[in-house]
């Protein structure tokens, strides 16, 4: 039956669906809101994430509670006119008023059922974000250092060295009086695993570097005993004490040791065609070379920078250009010296 204006012949006044709409939504609101907040704490304690089935669940309660506490001032406000035009047939003018009461108030009482939640996961968010904003850094980094990440004995000034990077959290916001700085992985490099640490949560210093035995779970205890911990993939997650021993520190495939390199950086033999490249002995302006030269590789090519001279001929050295295909036979440039204005020797080639 439709709840619009009745003449009242025969029929008994009733109470307004819409005014005990206008009440119970609140409370459904409420009570909704309660367990968004449960269901985020929940997604954290289970896989350290809100990138789950919890988080998500969560998340779409949190748009839902949002957009519906209006519906219960609409609700109030349409309930109570109706009721005034019904000429009596229809009651619950109480429950309008009181529904739109509790609205108004729907949002400060949901934020005093669900503060002592929110108090503990806040701390745990931010630092969380705060590594992100460091992964971002260390990406930028890595973009214009050939892909490396920063040397772990100062990585924190290198990364707030950065254009725009100058306020980075280096620090994890906690209940404690003493700073606690993020700590790097040394062990990690942009090539290693997924699933390796990067930074970790520990104390110390700024600059801090090390593995598992500087890592604190006592930042976040109101929220439970772990640390957040920044993967080398980038994503970053609340360990629980009791799977501190699961998480990689170091590359077991790459490499068996910390003190171990590939076999082909410390195992060398001298070639037998030595020297591969040398200074002409003859009456030119490169009869000798002296210090080092530079070699970069471009594509398929070798290039080399080097410097020659020739006593009879100048005091001065100068710069020569060479390039070879396969790195053993070179080819001298026919408009060598490519530079003749002044003194040259151990040059460094930066590519631009």
């Amino acid at each position: 039956m439709s709840e619009a204006e009745d003449n009242g012949q025969g029929q008994k006044p009733r109470i307004s669906r819409l005014a005990i709409a206008s009440t119970v939504i609140p409370i459904v609101v409420l009570a909704g809101w309660r367990l968004h907040v449960t269901l985020i704490r929940h997604s954290l304690i289970c896989d350290g994430t809100f990138e789950n089935t919890w988080g998500f669940l969560g998340f779409v309660l949190f748009w839902i509670t949002l957009l519906s506490f209006p519906v219960g001032l609409i609700l109030a406000s349409h309930s109570s006119v109706k009721i005034k035009k019904s000429k009596g047939m229809l009651r619950g003018y109480v429950f309008s008023v009181f529904g739109a009461v509790l609205t108004v108030l729907a949002p400060f009482l949901a934020l005093k059922i669900s503060w002592p939640v929110i108090r503990n996961i806040a701390p745990v968010v931010v630092c969380q974000r705060n590594m992100q904003d460091i992964y971002f850094a260390l990406s930028l980094y890595k973009s214009n250092w050939d892909g490396q990440y920063p040397p772990a004995e100062k990585w924190c000034d290198l990364l707030a060295g950065q254009k725009h990077m100058s306020q980075l959290p280096f620090e994890c916001p906690k209940e404690r009086k003493q700073p606690v700085f993020y700590i790097m992985n040394p062990n990690a490099e942009p090539n290693s695993p997924p699933d390796m640490v990067l930074l970790f949560e520990g104390g110390g210093e700024r600059n801090e570097f090390g593995r598992a035995d500087k890592l604190t779970l006592e930042n976040h205890i109101p929220f439970g005993r772990g640390c957040n911990i920044l993967f080398n993939d980038g994503h970053v997650e609340f360990v629980k004490a009791e799977e501190i021993g699961e998480l990689k520190w170091k590359d077991e495939k790459g490499l068996k040791g910390e003190a171990e390199f590939p076999r082909e950086l410390v195992e060398f033999a001298a070639y037998k065609g030595n020297p591969l490249f040398g200074g002409t002995g003859e009456d030119t302006w490169d009869r000798n070379i002296r210090e080092r030269g530079f070699i970069l590789r471009e594509g398929d090519m070798y290039q080399m920078w080097y410097t020659g001279y020739n006593d009879e001929r100048s005091d001065m050295k100068y710069l020569g250009y060479a390039t070879s295909q396969d790195g053993f036979e070179w080819k001298r440039y026919e408009g060598n010296p490519i530079f003749t204005q002044r003194w040259v020797e151990d040059m460094f080639v930066v590519k631009h």
